[in-house]
């Protein structure tokens, strides 16, 4: 088995609240501002992707090895003020869910 940790750091969009969080079309949980998630998950290929209302992140396709343990950062941001959007970012050595 292993862990997927999703680091949410602050934005400003978006902030007082939740996104969900999906593996494999699944909800799994929820992610906080300055939160971070973690998910015990089997060997084998996996999509992950985050959603806030009727918006949803891109999926990403992941492969996850017995032991390899995956980091991902996720923010938040308006475009035009009037777009959701998420990004799936490699998290920051400082902000990460785990040092």
């Amino acid at each position: 088995m292993s862990t997927i940790s999703i680091n949410r750091p602050w934005a400003y969009f978006g902030v007082s609240r939740k996104l969900n969080v999906w593996v494999d079309s699944k909800k799994v949980g929820v992610i906080k501002t300055k939160g971070c998630f973690d998910y015990d998950i089997p060997e084998g290929d996996h999509t992950i992707q985050v959603s806030m209302d009727w918006c949803k992140s891109k999926q990403v396709n992941i492969k996850v090895n017995k032991g390899n343990d995956l980091r991902f950062s996720v923010k938040t941001q308006a475009i035009w003020f009037s777009i959701f959007t998420c990004f799936f970012l490699p998290p920051p050595c400082q902000n990460s869910c785990h040092p």
